[in-house]
């Protein structure tokens, strides 16, 4: 016997589907008599599950408003069967809008009985901060918010500084977040049920950075590359390094509107924790190239009336890298052949000149050093090293597994750091890094 069940509820909304009794023959791989359910209106849709024996399935959910079901029974052993109610849901933790400075969140608990933890994790532009402010609310009260309740964390994980734990009818204040990261969890028992909660996410500029020996971007508005800054912007960044330790900035990219005195638009450099407490350093506006780089003793305030990108020189007693900005740097890879046999370095040379191709094709300038074909590491490292005194944010090492395995490093000029990638995917992935910036 086969019985086939299309499940579908109107648009909007998903199919849940929960079993209360199953009894079907029992197999290790359900082979004989079975229930199959697919995400989806057919058999050819996405397979969620193949059940047989005893234990009743979990509770289902289809992605959309509409689940298969097959029942299979063979014609020897027969058991009770099953039985199973379904219903129509709203996703609880929904995201309504997407945006790349706004999202507007929903979290419903419509069904009763619902156990639900919605997590959100926000992410901005490096030097900007996620505000959430909350249009309605209603979870379950409880004076410590110990059943259902919100809690806002100052970053990506539950272990970052807590910037607040919400329940009941009141709604929370706005939340800002110190860092371009926020993280926002939302825990629902199986008991008491309300309307839940509707929240804005949007971007602030400004906060509060840490300096470290690793070099760090931020950019003066959320959409630098893509948009000009909006008016009457006022941002203030304070930069602060380990005790010991100075603060240097480079100003890579700096466009704003240009006035002799710096009376409209303008950027501000402050020795200390705000404008009060250090000496000013200057007060800018107009465009100052590349090249504009100042060190100040920790800490460092930066103050932004309406754009500006930041980077840095890197150095030691060893290496010096220009940190360019991915987007500025004339050159944004460098292909290097570096065969262990020598008598692999022409077919390597030609496949150097494929993965330049691939770049370029797609918009990725492209340096291919085909010279560098010396096993000798002193001069590979001079190599490596005379890239990143000209900026070039990574470079790929094709050696003689290239040959056999099509696989390649990418390394990064900012961590030094290398990872195995197939030459085929080199395109793509390097178009993917450069148009998030």
């Amino acid at each position: 016997m086969k019985l086939y069940v299309e499940i579908t509820v109107p648009e909007d909304y998903q199919v849940a589907l929960k079993f209360q009794s199953f009894e079907v023959e029992n197999h290790d791989t359900c082979m004989y008599d079975f229930v199959e359910i697919r995400d989806g209106d057919s058999a050819d849709s996405k397979l969620i599950g193949v059940f047989c024996g005893y234990k009743v399935p979990p509770d289902i959910r289809a992605s959309g408003n509409k689940l298969f079901v097959k029942f299979v029974s063979d014609g020897s052993v027969q058991k009770a069967g099953f039985s199973a109610t379904y219903m129509k849901e709203i996703d609880e933790c929904e995201v309504l809008e997407h945006g790349f400075v706004s999202v507007v969140m929903k979290c419903e608990t419509v069904v009763a009985g619902t156990d639900k933890d919605c997590v959100w994790h926000f992410t901005t532009t490096p030097g900007h901060r996620i505000r959430l402010i909350f249009s309605n609310f209603e979870v379950e009260p409880h004076q410590e918010c110990a059943y259902d309740h919100i809690a806002i964390y100052d970053g990506d994980n539950p272990d970052s500084s807590t910037l607040g734990r919400f329940c009941g009818s009141k709604t929370p204040h706005p939340i800002s977040s110190t860092s371009n990261e926020l993280l926002l969890l939302f825990k629902s028992d199986s008991s008491v049920q309300r309307k839940g909660f509707v929240a804005r996410h949007s971007t602030a500029c400004g906060g509060h950075l840490q300096a470290t020996n690793k070099v760090k971007h931020f950019y003066s508005h959320s959409r630098f590359g893509d948009n000009d800054y909006d008016n009457r912007a006022d941002c203030d960044w304070t930069i602060e390094a380990e005790p010991g330790k100075n603060v240097q900035l480079t100003f890579l990219t700096f466009e704003l509107e240009n006035e002799e005195a710096c009376s409209y638009d303008f950027v501000e450099v402050y020795g200390g924790m705000d404008d009060t407490s250090g000496p000013l350093y200057g007060t800018y506006c107009g465009n100052l190239g590349i090249t504009a780089t100042y060190e100040a003793e920790n800490p460092l305030n930066t103050m932004l009336s309406s754009g500006v990108l930041i980077d840095a020189i890197d150095s030691s007693d060893e290496t010096e890298s220009l940190l360019l900005h991915r987007k500025i740097a004339p050159h944004q890879l460098a292909v290097f052949c570096c065969p262990a046999d020598q008598g692999n370095l022409p077919d390597l040379q030609d496949l150097a000149r494929l993965v330049t191709i691939g770049t370029r094709k797609v918009g990725i300038s492209t340096l291919n050093l085909p010279k560098c074909s010396t096993i000798r590491q002193d001069e590979f490292f001079r190599e490596i090293s005379r890239m990143d005194q000209l900026g070039v944010p990574y470079s790929v090492i094709l050696n003689d597994e290239s040959l056999r395995s099509g696989l390649l490093k990418l390394r990064s000029r900012d961590t030094t750091l290398s990872e195995t990638i197939h030459l085929t995917d080199i395109p793509r992935y390097l178009l993917k890094i450069y148009s998030s910036f």
